[in-house]
C-alpha cells in the first residue's frame, strides 16, 4: 500500500517529499515512467474537467437554470463545489490520523493538507505516514483527490472564461463555444463534401464528353 500510495503521489505532481528514491535505478524509474505518467494524467484531468463543466452546462440549460451556466455564475459554483469538497477530505484525514496513528488533528491542518494536496503543491509539512497506509486508504484517498482535481479543473476552466469574456466583452459558454466549433466543422465538411461532389461529376462527364 504504501508504495502504491507513493506511485500516485508522483504520478499526480503532488510528491510530499517524505518518501524518495535513493538509488540509480529508483530515480531511473521516475525520470521515465513516472515522466510520461505526469504528462497521461495531465492530459486526463484537464479533459476530465472540460468533460464535467460541459455536461453541468447542458444539465442546467435543459432545465431552465441557463444562468448558472454563465461564467460568472460556473466560477463561484465551481469553486464553492471546491472548497466544500476539501472540507470532506480535512475531515477524513483527521480520521484517519486519529485512528491509525493516534494523532490529533485540527481542522486548520486538515483543510491546509486538503488544499496543498488536491492543488498538487504537496509542501511537505503535513502528509500520510506510510506506515498508517492499508489497501483501503490506497483506494479512498486517491479517489477523493481525483475528484478534487476535476472540481478545481472545472473551476478554474469556468475563470479563465470569466476573464476571457470580461476582456473580450462577450458571455459565452463553454458549451456556446463547443458548439459553435462543431458548426463551423459542419460547414467546412460540408464545403469538402461539395467539392468532391463536383469533382466526381465533372469526372463522370469528361468520358461522355470524349465519346462525342
Amino acid at each position: 500500500p504504501a508504495a502504491a500510495w507513493f506511485w500516485f503521489t508522483i504520478q499526480t505532481t503532488v510528491g510530499y517529499g517524505n518518501q524518495a528514491p535513493s538509488t540509480t535505478k529508483g530515480r531511473a524509474l521516475i525520470y521515465t515512467a513516472g515522466f510520461f505518467s505526469i504528462l497521461a494524467f495531465a492530459g486526463i484531468l484537464a479533459t476530465a474537467g472540460y468533460i464535467l463543466a460541459y455536461l453541468f452546462d447542458v444539465f442546467v440549460k435543459r432545465h431552465g437554470m441557463a444562468f448558472l451556466a454563465r461564467p460568472w455564475a460556473a466560477s463561484i459554483l465551481w469553486g464553492c463545489t471546491y472548497y466544500g469538497w476539501m472540507v470532506l477530505v480535512a475531515l477524513r484525514t483527521i480520521d484517519w490520523k486519529k485512528d491509525r496513528l493516534g494523532i490529533e488533528m485540527d481542522m486548520r491542518d486538515g483543510y491546509w493538507f486538503a488544499y496543498i494536496s488536491t492543488t498538487t503543491v504537496g509542501l511537505g509539512d503535513i502528509f500520510l505516514d506510510p506506515e498508517g497506509m492499508t489497501s483501503y486508504d490506497v483506494f479512498v484517498f486517491p479517489f477523493m483527490f481525483l475528484i478534487g482535481f476535476m472540481f478545481l479543473s472545472a473551476f478554474l476552466g469556468k475563470f479563465v472564461e470569466f476573464l476571457t469574456s470580461i476582456l473580450s466583452g462577450t458571455q459565452k459558454s463553454f458549451v456556446d463555444t463547443l458548439l459553435e466549433q462543431r458548426v463551423e466543422w459542419g460547414q467546412n465538411c460540408g464545403c469538402r463534401k461539395d467539392n468532391s461532389a463536383v469533382e466526381s461529376e465533372e469526372v463522370e462527364e469528361r468520358p461522355e464528353s470524349s465519346k462525342d
